[in-house]
């Protein structure tokens, strides 16, 4: 178990999480709201796969594979139908 790597995962998936709650607050977003939900989902919601593909694939330059992320395939109509 690397220690560091998960550690790196965590700092990450909650700075992010925490960020962006916090530029929800200090902006006046309200909770509940159309755009915070679309904030939420986006940003909050998606932490932890954003931690993961930059701790694995841009700090240890090892593939995202294992992880679920495959770029093989994947077609954009798809990918804007999901967001």
């Amino acid at each position: 178990m690397d220690i560091k790597k998960i550690g790196l995962f965590l700092a990450f998936a909650f700075g992010i999480s925490w960020l962006t709650a916090a530029i929800m607050y200090f902006t006046g977003i309200e909770y509940g709201s159309g755009l915070s939900i679309l904030i939420v989902a986006v940003f909050y919601m998606a932490a932890p796969a954003f931690a993961t593909l930059i701790v694995q694939k841009w700090i240890y330059k090892e593939s995202v594979k294992p992880y679920g992320w495959v770029w093989k395939g994947i077609r954009i109509k798809w990918l804007i139908v999901t967001v």
